[in-house]
């Protein structure tokens, strides 16, 4: 089962979301993804939704600047399931997302304004009692520029316009305990301690 750049840690915390979501959601579990690059990541989750005997309802968010993006599976144009892709910038596609979400995973572009807009964005879209799930949480991996993480959203040479996911929890307040945050709460931060990058944070959407 495929999930493209993530770990077998990062693909454990966002199969606990899936099945946590597929636990309280009835009916195909609505996946947003934003950064779709090739699919695999969404295949993936596709992948164990259907093992669970479950569908997945899947919109995907990207700005086409690391590959070209198209559906990462196919169906048929009147199928409401058929995997929906936007593409465009996410400050400006967010518009674009539909409502009572059950797992959001963010994984665009990494720098601190985009994870913050992202979070407030397309978290309001996502159902009381949803997950929402952030890529690249690894201490390590805070402030520097892997190849494709730098999108020319700011200075490249400063940390927080490469990865600063961790920046952005701060300054959301979502991430430190006890949680300052009255919408969301932390329900798992982990990471492979042996791979520089990945690291998922996993939150429960509580009002």
């Amino acid at each position: 089962m495929g999930y493209g750049l993530l770990t077998g840690v990062d693909i454990d915390v966002v199969e606990q979301g899936l099945q946590m979501a597929m636990k309280r959601f009835s009916g195909p579990i609505r996946v947003v993804e934003i950064g779709v690059r090739d699919g695999s990541t969404c295949l993936g989750m596709k992948s164990f939704i259907e093992s669970k005997k479950r569908r997945i309802d899947y919109s995907g968010f990207d700005n086409g600047r690391d590959m070209a993006v198209g559906e990462p599976y196919y169906g048929e144009r009147d199928d409401p399931l058929r995997a929906k892709i936007y593409l465009g910038d996410s400050a400006e596609t967010y518009r674009f997302c539909p409502s009572d979400v059950h797992f959001l995973f963010i994984d665009g572009c990494h720098c601190v304004n985009h994870v913050i807009v992202d979070c407030l964005h397309f978290g309001e879209k996502v159902a009381i009692g949803g997950l929402m799930a952030f890529h690249d949480m690894a201490p390590s991996s805070q402030g520097k520029n892997r190849e494709g993480q730098y999108q020319g959203h700011g200075p490249q040479d400063q940390e927080h316009f490469g990865i600063a996911v961790r920046e952005a929890h701060r300054l959301l307040g979502i991430l430190d305990d006890p949680i300052n945050s009255k919408m969301w709460k932390k329900v798992r931060v982990d990471w492979d301690k042996n791979s520089w990058w990945g690291g998922v944070a996993l939150f429960e959407r509580i009002a």
